[in-house]
């Protein structure tokens, strides 16, 4: 059953703490306390699917156009400069690994304008790799882009049987974005937790600088960090779980693939 708009946009309620090691809750190894956290906003910014008759609408109107895109989804995400919510398509356009890319109509001149693309691939030391993201152009004009193609990485491993493992080589600029998206540095059995600290104090900086002043950037530098591989742990997986059955994109039935979900936040001591 499709949620509803009000549904796909609510986080959750934090559980209430009963000491001061439970006062904190992690997404990524990122502290959210128990005041609306990081979670929560990407929850509000995430662009939600839309019902089978819009999509069925939107494949009519590509066909009408003659796009050589076949749509796997539609998506509602909210346009920076005009603050509503533009149909996005995600279309799935294998070659030799499996890519989807996003796209959106522009109607006044019926063209279609890249917002950015994925490519996922799997071998036997990588089960599931996410080999390539990029969404440069369409975070100028959209927000949740990249949090979208998180989500639909961690929908594919559940599908594939491979439980919501995700592993990936983050480019030195994109580090802060994907630990909030729940990545931590190091390997699956071997956390960086120097890294994952540096990575928490750069963000909180910023966190910290944007609330006395909201005109700044939430943009976090971390060039001079390098390349790092990053992971999705148990801790995060169950989080994503958690927002992929509330407002699931790839997926029909997610209760039936990812099983049931934690009604609590764990707290994850990795970092």
């Amino acid at each position: 059953m499709l949620l509803s708009v009000q549904q796909c946009l609510v986080a959750p309620k934090p559980i209430k703490a009963s000491s001061r090691s439970l006062s904190r809750l992690r997404f990524g190894g990122i502290d959210n306390t128990l005041k609306p956290g990081r979670l929560d906003w990407m929850l509000s910014k995430k662009p939600y699917r839309v019902s089978p008759r819009r999509f069925a609408e939107v494949v009519d109107e590509y066909k009408k156009n003659r796009f050589d895109v076949v749509p796997v989804a539609v998506v509602r995400a909210i346009e920076k400069e005009t603050g509503q919510r533009r149909d996005i398509v995600v279309a799935r356009e294998d070659n030799k690994n499996e890519r989807y890319v996003l796209y959106a109509l522009e109607p006044q001149y019926l063209y279609l304008q890249d917002l950015g693309d994925m490519e996922l691939s799997w071998d036997e030391k990588n089960p599931l790799y996410l080999s390539h993201i990029n969404t440069e152009l369409g975070n100028k004009k959209f927000y949740g882009l990249g949090t979208l193609l998180h989500q639909i990485a961690v929908e594919r491993s559940f599908e594939s049987g491979l439980h919501g493992q995700v592993t990936l080589n983050s480019a030195a600029k994109a580090l802060a974005f994907h630990y909030k998206c729940g990545f931590s540095a190091g390997f699956r059995n071997a956390p960086d937790a120097l890294m994952n600290a540096e990575l928490e104090r750069r963000i909180r900086i910023a966190e910290d600088k944007k609330r006395l002043d909201p005109s700044l950037s939430e943009a976090v530098n971390t060039e001079d960090l390098g390349q790092h591989r990053m992971v999705l742990r148990a801790p995060q997986i169950e989080e994503w779980k958690r927002i992929i059955c509330q407002s699931p994109i790839l997926l029909k039935c997610p209760e039936e693939i990812i099983g049931p979900v934690s009604t609590a936040r764990k707290l994850d001591t990795s970092v």
